[in-house]
């Protein structure tokens, strides 16, 4: 959570941990604090829509104990009963190892069938279950008779399945 000066009141364990701090080191660190240098103007011009209302969602850089992370983060601004802004509430999902491994699956299709078998291996073993929206993997460009297509079918199922 931030208040009306993008300084953070509350972060959650979970958020702590993949920033490699405590969340009570956090609370109060001006947020973009937090924000990789190449993506500050764009958190700054989305910071400023949000102080008229306009929610965001979409993907983000962090910084973390000097290592670069991939987020996805979906805010809502926050207003008192007068209708000034008062902050926001935001969620951010670590997309990292995400990235990486869509970043080695586009790389697959120049690989041979074995190779790409054990890509698909990887991704489905380490994508966590329980957001399909966050792991369908991505077939578009890819022609049923690609080596691969089967193999991502086959992870795009996996990552479909909910539990009962």
């Amino acid at each position: 959570m931030l208040d009306a000066e993008a300084k953070t009141t509350f972060v959650n364990g979970r958020m702590a941990a993949i920033l490699g701090r405590r969340a009570d080191e956090l609370t109060g660190t001006p947020s973009v604090a937090l924000i990789h240098p190449d993506s500050r103007a764009v958190w700054a011009q989305h910071h400023e829509r949000r102080q008229t209302g306009i929610s965001h969602d979409g993907h983000s850089t962090l910084r973390a104990d000097g290592k670069d992370l991939w987020v996805l983060v979906d805010s809502t601004p926050s207003f008192d009963e007068s209708g000034r802004y008062e902050g926001m509430l935001a969620m951010a999902v670590d997309m990292t190892d995400r990235r990486r491994l869509e970043g080695q699956l586009r790389q697959a299709r120049r690989w041979t069938p074995s190779a790409a078998s054990r890509a698909a291996s990887r991704m489905t073993s380490t994508t966590p279950l329980g957001h399909p929206q966050l792991h369908e993997p991505r077939l578009e460009g890819l022609t049923p008779g690609d080596p691969i297509h089967a193999d991502l079918e086959e992870v795009r199922k996996a990552g479909s399945v909910r539990p009962i």
